[in-house]
């Protein structure tokens, strides 16, 4: 009888993409924050500033300078939240 185990051959099959570690979910977040940053807060930005030419408009009806002044309150929050969620992480 032997005294010792001979190894197995068997192969541990890992898959990378479901295996997350804390450098992978940093790196996610930061790919998140800069996506926000380059993209999405200049879209609303500039989607803000054409909302409030049109409000300087005085043809429009009394619900559409509504509509278009909840659309900025909509996108106003929005950019804040994304700021928020930048400084609380």
């Amino acid at each position: 009888m032997p005294s010792f185990k001979h190894k197995t051959n068997k192969k541990i099959i890992l898959d990378e993409k479901s295996i997350t570690t804390l450098d992978g979910k940093h790196k996610e977040i930061e790919k998140d924050f800069e996506n926000d940053k380059t993209d999405k807060l200049p879209n609303l930005r500039a989607k803000k500033k054409f909302l409030s030419k049109l409000l300087e408009n005085n043809d429009l009806s009394i619900d559409q300078q509504l509509e278009i002044k909840d659309n900025k309150k909509k996108k106003r929050k929005t950019k804040k939240e994304k700021k928020k969620k930048k400084k609380k992480i």
